[in-house]
């Protein structure tokens, strides 16, 4: 069989798709990961085929807004997440002819895509192949109505969709729909996922936040709490340095009796200017690769960051900025898992940075936190495998549309 994954143009969106791209190539079938300049190191380095498509058109830096949506009135936060579709129809228009190309060409059986991958659902209808969503944490497209997600449609199906994306529909013949997907492949655990997720396949997530080499100083035990401090490698460009509040956390963290490592990626690594005694500063080194000897994490809220601190069941503190940050912290946080830090106290003085060193205090201190992080994990590592998950994915698949495996 013969499978084409196609990623949202950021790195660690493709995170989240490459063990399951590894089982199908552990299984023998073929894979192919088709996608804009932004992501083609990180296919690369991750073992995989990349194909390049596209304009080179950077998601992030298209949805740069430099101010935090949820802080806006309900008016305008509406407005700007119209405007955000629209940036991702024009991304979905860089792409088309490379994609549809490409998939004409090569001839795929399936096609696996990020939710925001809103060329995939084309490709796989212009192909007559099933089309699977690749989930990355609780499903903002969902939350949000986006089209084509699975939401609830009353009336046209047509009518939530940007116009620039309903030519391209049109022009390669595919009619819009509420759900293009067979199944919805999803890494996220059910208790954090939006509920009513039709056709959920779920998948155990199994961390991989980029390739990188184990630092000597893992091999020692820390004699303190460990707490890792991150932030993402997207939510600075997203929302500017006023976004990068690290000099904050470092300073609330300051008191406490832990130890901290601040993994940074380099642009970030850049605007932390004044390093506090006991803060190790690790540059793009993965989070899997030492989370699993902290005691607690501070982040912004990324899939990533949550997800791979679930795996590994240590509690959280989210300060989250960006909508999909919020649903994540928002969702975490109803486990018990962690807490929720509202941005505003980390930058409103002395007093509200007092709030987050108490916060994460009390998740080094209590039980309930931990507790609740361990049932996570559990949770999660009670999910099917990458491995498994292929299984089933192969007996879904019609065998006589399907390609035999690539020879070994």
């Amino acid at each position: 069989m013969r499978v084409l994954f196609i990623p949202l143009s950021v790195p660690t969106h493709y995170f989240h798709q490459v063990q399951t791209a590894w089982a199908f190539r552990a299984a023998g079938h073929e894979v192919r990961v088709a996608g804009e300049a932004p992501v083609l190191d990180a296919v690369a380095r991750s073992g995989m085929i990349a194909v390049p498509a596209g304009g080179g058109f950077d998601s992030v830096a298209a949805n740069a807004r430099g101010v935090r949506l949820g802080t806006l009135p309900a008016a305008e936060a509406a407005r700007r997440n119209e405007a955000r579709l629209d940036e991702f129809a024009r991304a979905a228009g860089a792409l088309a002819a490379d994609l549809v190309a490409f998939a004409e060409a090569w001839r795929p059986d399936l096609v696996v895509a990020d939710p925001l991958a809103s060329m995939a659902p084309v490709v796989a209808g212009r192909l007559d192949v099933p089309l699977l969503r690749h989930l990355f944490g609780p499903d903002l497209t969902r939350h949000l109505g986006y089209p084509g997600s699975g939401a609830p449609v009353d009336g046209d199906p047509r009518a939530g969709w940007p116009p620039r994306l309903l030519d391209i529909y049109d022009r390669y013949g595919v009619e819009p729909r509420a759900d293009f997907a067979l199944r919805h492949l999803d890494p996220c655990p059910e208790s954090v996922q939006v509920p009513g997720m039709p056709n959920r396949l779920p998948l155990r997530y199994v961390p991989y936040n980029g390739p990188g080499v184990a630092p000597d100083w893992l091999r020692t035990s820390a004699d303190r709490p460990r707490v890792c401090v991150t932030w993402g490698t997207t939510t600075t460009t997203l929302h500017g340095e006023d976004g990068f509040l690290v000099p904050s956390v470092l300073r609330a963290l300051a008191s406490l009796d832990v130890e901290v490592v601040a993994a940074l990626s380099a642009a970030d690594r850049r605007l932390l200017r004044d390093v506090p005694d006991g803060v190790r500063v690790v540059e793009q080194v993965p989070l899997h690769l030492f989370l699993g000897t902290c005691d607690a994490i501070v982040h912004q809220g990324g899939a990533g960051a949550m997800l791979t601190a679930a795996a590994l069941g240590v509690p959280q503190a989210i300060a989250p900025q960006h909508p999909d940050q919020v649903l994540n912290a928002d969702s975490l946080a109803a486990t018990g898992a962690g807490t929720l830090l509202p941005a505003a106290d980390l930058t409103a003085g002395p007093a509200a940075v007092e709030n987050v060193r108490a916060a994460v205090a009390a998740l080094l201190s209590g039980e309930a936190a931990r507790t609740a992080a361990a049932g996570l994990r559990a949770e999660i590592h009670a999910q099917p495998t990458p491995a498994a998950a292929v299984r089933s994915i192969e007996e879904l698949i019609r065998p006589e549309t399907a390609r035999t495996p690539a020879p070994a």
